[in-house]
């Protein structure tokens, strides 16, 4: 079975719970601006279509580590002074790999088009669905998604939002490719260092 080498940056607060239970889990209200709530709920989603099921009876989410930085697979820094880089293994069938810079088009709630495939197609992709907003009455994708929790009518507009959000996943050209998993142990860890 294939193996990835990942890398995820753990606050030392963080870090002792993986050192103190052998195992680091996830949870909704630990997420840093609820604003992100929807892209990690369609992500959680995707991971559960697409990985192994979580082992344990907690709600599902997702740790995030890096494959590769700007191209790079070592010599990932640390931000914040205590915080702790663990290096570690998966199997490649337990991890969903997407890139990072696309990413955030399901963080900020936006329409993901393919700029770099063919830019007249993404333009006219993006006017496209300018329209049926606009026809549906809505401002905008967060407005969509909030709307759309209510209204069944406005469900295959969200599916193209989502569908769109796919291409997060196509991973082949991505200079920085970050890897979401269900759950970090510690017998996975292959080294830990902390910046003083």
């Amino acid at each position: 079975m294939t193996e990835l080498t990942l890398h995820m940056e753990l606050t030392d607060e963080a870090y002792s719970v993986l050192k103190r239970d052998g195992v680091l889990l996830n949870a909704p209200d630990l997420i840093g601006d609820q604003d992100w709530l929807p892209a990690y709920e369609w992500l959680t989603l995707k991971m559960l279509e697409r990985l192994p099921a979580p082992s344990s009876d907690w709600k599902p989410w997702p740790l995030w580590a890096w494959l590769r930085i700007d191209g790079k697979e070592k010599g990932f820094r640390i931000s914040e002074p205590g915080n702790w880089m663990v290096k570690f293994r998966k199997p490649a069938n337990q991890v969903l790999l997407s890139d990072y810079m696309k990413w955030h088009s399901p963080l900020n709630l936006s329409l993901l088009t393919d700029y770099a495939a063919d830019e007249a197609a993404a333009d006219r992709e993006y006017d496209e669905f300018q329209e049926l907003l606009a026809k549906a009455g809505l401002i905008g994708v967060n407005e969509l998604i909030e709307k759309s929790k209510h209204e069944s009518s406005l469900h295959p507009l969200l599916e193209i939002v989502h569908r769109s959000w796919d291409r997060i996943f196509d991973v082949e050209n991505a200079e920085t490719v970050q890897a979401t998993f269900w759950q970090l142990e510690l017998q996975d860890v292959i080294s830990a260092r902390q910046k003083k």
